[in-house]
């Protein structure tokens, strides 16, 4: 519907996500703490609305927002839309708060960084290539990364300087092309890798790497579900640990004051 196609990026980016099958058990439960169900008439007159137009897409979730009259719909494509409750006009974007004085608050960015916060917390840290901070760790960064991508080599070469400011950095998997492709073939080989490290800096380097055993169970193709859950349409896609999407690649010095301040 409205999907963009996946990229190797610098600088910020924003986008919307895509189908997954990870998303209502990974971002299902931080919506419902943070929103309200409508009065069952609503959602379903919404439901049913929705449904006949929107065919080949599903209504995950229906909740209230702070406008009156205003409901969002989740669809299974990852994407948030906003309808009246007969469900017969439809809004695609961000729903903003008018704050006099203070400026507009992205309502729906929001929600969406309280569901990538509680999706990156259940995080298996052993299924993340991980470089930690040298000494004290003062910050951490989450990145869907493709071995492929030029930008990924580009900020994967500024990963040491990182480190030394107190970064650490996580890696996750997000071949462009999908997990079944030739990238996320040798993305398999990296994570299956004995030192999954020196895996990911040679095959950043473009060294080919040995076949994984067929008795690996690589997260690769679960770590590309995950970022299509949490937006990622492009390469180096950069999280802090509260969910906020800080942009692909940027220079090591501007992402740590971005961290840590100046």
């Amino acid at each position: 519907m409205f999907l963009l196609a996946s990229r190797c990026q610098g600088g910020v980016f924003s986008s919307l996500g895509s189908r997954t099958l990870l998303l209502v058990a990974l971002l299902g439960a931080a919506v419902a703490q943070a929103t309200e169900r409508p009065p069952a008439k609503i959602e379903a007159a919404i439901r049913a609305q929705l449904g006949a137009a929107l065919q080949g897409a599903e209504v995950t979730t229906v909740s209230t927002t702070p406008m009156p009259g205003i409901y969002a719909v989740e669809l299974d494509s990852a994407e948030t839309a906003f309808v009246n409750a007969e469900g017969t006009w439809l809004i695609s974007g961000d729903l903003y708060q008018v704050l006099p004085g203070k400026g507009l608050v992205n309502r729906t960015e929001q929600d969406r960084s309280s569901q990538r916060r509680a999706a990156l917390a259940k995080l298996d840290r052993a299924q993340l290539i991980s470089f930690p901070a040298a000494g004290k760790e003062r910050s951490a960064i989450y990145v869907f990364t493709d071995v492929d991508c030029g930008y990924c080599r580009k900020m994967h070469q500024e990963v040491p300087k990182l480190n030394q400011a107190g970064i650490t950095v996580h890696y996750l998997a997000f071949p462009r092309a999908g997990s079944d492709s030739e990238t996320g073939r040798k993305m398999n080989a990296v994570w299956c890798a004995l030192d999954r490290g020196k895996a990911m800096t040679a095959s950043k380097r473009g060294d080919a790497l040995p076949a994984p055993s067929p008795m690996c169970k690589s997260p690769v193709a679960d770590q590309y579900r995950l970022g299509v859950a949490m937006g990622v349409r492009g390469t180096p896609a950069v999280f802090d640990p509260a969910g906020e999407q800080l942009g692909g690649y940027v220079p090591a010095a501007q992402l740590v004051k971005q961290l840590l301040g100046p």
